[in-house]
């Protein structure tokens, strides 16, 4: 059996994901990148109750995808500048000036805290959709993921008390 999550994010999270969502929220994000990039969010605790789920009431030879709302990139920095009280990001970085800096990736990948591969990064941003729906893990295991606004208040409240 597979479970496939989407974009997990939520407490102590130091993805990509969690680096925009904390950005973002403290006001330090300084510029968007790859609005357009579409993902399907789920909380953390979402994603281990869907694989605890699935290892309880899925089938042998299934799949199954755990996620929750689909959103663009940049509909979530701004979901997460409201709920924060902050000013999303005003200027988006055109994808070509993106890639103008991969040769430069390994240098600015510390300080900047970028992933040092920006060939893959860009690819795995611009202009894709990772879009899949998980209803067939509410139908067949009863999978309820929080709403995205519950789950990003519980993210945003847990770096408030750190």
């Amino acid at each position: 059996m597979i479970v496939q999550p989407g974009g997990v994010y939520g407490p102590g999270d130091h993805s990509e994901i969690g680096n925009m969502i904390q950005g973002t929220a403290t006001g330090r994000l300084p510029i968007r990148t790859f609005p357009e990039l579409g993902m399907n969010m789920l909380h953390v605790d979402d994603a281990a109750e869907g694989i605890l789920l699935a290892h309880d009431r899925g089938q042998a030879g299934r799949s199954y995808v755990v996620g929750g709302e689909i959103i663009r990139a940049g509909e979530l920095i701004d979901r997460v500048a409201r709920l924060a009280g902050r000013r999303p990001p005003r200027w988006t970085l055109p994808p070509s000036l993106a890639r103008m800096g991969i040769p430069f990736g390994p240098l600015t990948s510390r300080l900047m805290g970028t992933p040092p591969n920006l060939r893959e990064a860009i690819r795995a941003a611009h202009g894709v959709t990772y879009w899949a729906t998980d209803a067939k893990a509410r139908r067949e295991l009863g999978y309820a993921p929080r709403d995205l606004d519950t789950g990003l208040r519980q993210t945003l409240a847990a770096l408030q008390a750190t």
